[in-house]
């Protein structure tokens, strides 16, 4: 399934219609979320403040190689628009290299009812 951009043939992150859409947490922390909540299911004991549950995967041809390379959609955001609803962003390479900097490094692209990146 080819991911969505606009008639123009151009990615549609970074709409000003999501500018206060932030992303405060790390592709560190969310990789902690995975270690410590296997299948997406999280003890009971899980620290505080843990990343929300997410997703994530390459651009393939919406790719700009080392500045826009992979998605990360999280559910239940405030932008998402519902509690099991989803909201995505792209990762900013260039804000990364050389420490992660949450939440610069993520540039927001959208609901996923709309892009329709998560067959969910």
């Amino acid at each position: 399934t080819p991911l969505p951009t606009t008639t123009a043939g151009r990615p549609t992150w970074g709409n000003s219609e999501y500018a206060e859409c932030s992303l405060p947490f790390t592709m560190k922390q969310f990789r902690e979320r995975s270690h410590l909540c296997p299948l997406d299911v999280c003890p009971a004991d899980a620290p505080p403040g843990l990343a929300p549950r997410y997703k994530t995967g390459g651009l393939g041809k919406l790719m700009e190689v080392h500045i826009f390379e992979v998605y990360l959609c999280v559910q239940g955001h405030p932008c998402s628009g519902s509690p099991d609803a989803w909201f995505c962003w792209v990762l900013d390479e260039r804000k990364v290299s050389p420490h992660e900097t949450a939440p610069d490094q993520w540039v927001a692209w959208g609901r996923n009812t709309e892009l329709q990146i998560l067959k969910i």
